[in-house]
């Protein structure tokens, strides 16, 4: 016959194994260069409707973490960012604080999604880069470097 005792532990291994309730699992947030900011974040890519999906930005993730902190939305075992690959043009800081943390025994992870390659890069990539075609800055410049020197105009991809 099985005693009390012999039955509380196979019970507690069954609910441990099963999850009481789904309260217990990490809050997931997507990030992906292809994201969009006016998404909700809790899907891994874009809906078939192109409606949601994960957000663009570091700074939305950070906000999304904010709120959910704020209202009690983070779930026992704390929110994972998860990064889909591509490279994360920051133009700004991204500044995290205690409003961006977990508690104890449910934190705040930042991770990239399965092996995809992740890239934060605190600039802008330049490209478009072309001759110099303007004479009087030409006439400036000696023959055998004309060539060899290339322009771009800033503003043209948004840096002023």
């Amino acid at each position: 016959m099985l005693s009390m005792k012999n039955m509380i532990l196979p019970f507690l291994l069954f609910i441990q194994i099963i999850g009481f309730g789904q309260t217990s699992g990490v809050a997931n947030l997507y990030v992906s260069p292809n994201g969009s900011d006016q998404w909700s974040g809790t899907l891994p890519s874009a809906n078939k409707t192109q409606t949601d999906g994960p957000v663009k930005s570091l700074a939305k993730a950070g906000i999304l973490i904010e709120e959910m902190n704020k209202s009690g939305k983070v779930k026992n075992s704390g929110i994972a960012i998860i990064l889909r690959e591509g490279i994360y043009e920051m133009d700004e800081s991204l500044i995290l604080n205690k409003n961006h943390s977990g508690k104890k025994g449910a934190p705040v992870v930042w991770k990239n999604y399965k092996d995809e390659k992740v890239q934060l890069v605190g600039g802008k990539e330049i490209k478009g880069f072309g001759a110099i075609t303007d004479v009087d800055v030409l006439k400036r410049i000696k023959i055998e470097f004309q060539k060899k020197i290339l322009q771009l105009n800033l503003k043209s991809i948004g840096i002023s």
